[in-house]
């Protein structure tokens, strides 16, 4: 699950979070987290301790159905402000260890090592079906002009292993 360009506690950020909730409860699979991929917040946040962590995060995203660490990116909006909300974010995570937010320094890696190529190493490929809406849909990876050849388990090589007492 990922999503950005969020913080603002607008109509708009209130129903995305509902949509985000209800998907997760019928997706009929288990989501390891979600992703915030930048511009976390429109605002200022001053501090680990502003009401806007409560109402714009904790709150907006329903911990009950959206039960998942939230890895955190920052985006040129988070970083607009004299970085006051970048320390502000990375300090939440540091005062805030039981919070699902998690951004353990301004650059890092999260793995998650469950590979599973049948659902991952495919062509996304977005179409209007008979209906004339909008589909997604997936075909294998194929050669091209030229072959793929051991570029196509090139993926399993370079993906760093889980280590073995983790």
């Amino acid at each position: 699950l990922s999503f950005g360009d969020w913080g603002c506690g607008s109509s708009n950020q209130v129903r995305t979070a509902k949509a985000m909730a209800t998907y997760v409860g019928t997706a009929g699979k288990k989501f390891d987290a979600a992703l915030l991929l930048g511009d976390n917040f429109y605002t200022v946040v001053p501090d680990a301790n502003s009401p806007i962590w409560e109402n714009w995060f904790e709150k907006m995203y329903d911990p009950t159905a959206l039960n998942m660490p939230f890895y955190a990116l920052l985006g040129n909006r988070d970083c607009e402000h004299s970085n006051i909300s970048v320390l502000a974010e990375l300090d939440y995570s540091v005062h805030h260890p039981e919070s699902r937010w998690k951004m353990p320094s301004r650059h890092y890696r999260v793995d998650f090592p469950e590979q599973d190529n049948a659902e991952w190493f495919y062509h996304s490929r977005l179409f209007k079906d008979a209906n004339g809406q909008m589909a997604h849909g997936k075909r294998p990876v194929a050669d091209y002009i030229v072959p793929l050849g051991e570029e196509k388990n090139a993926y399993s090589k370079l993906r760093v292993k889980k280590a073995a007492n983790a």
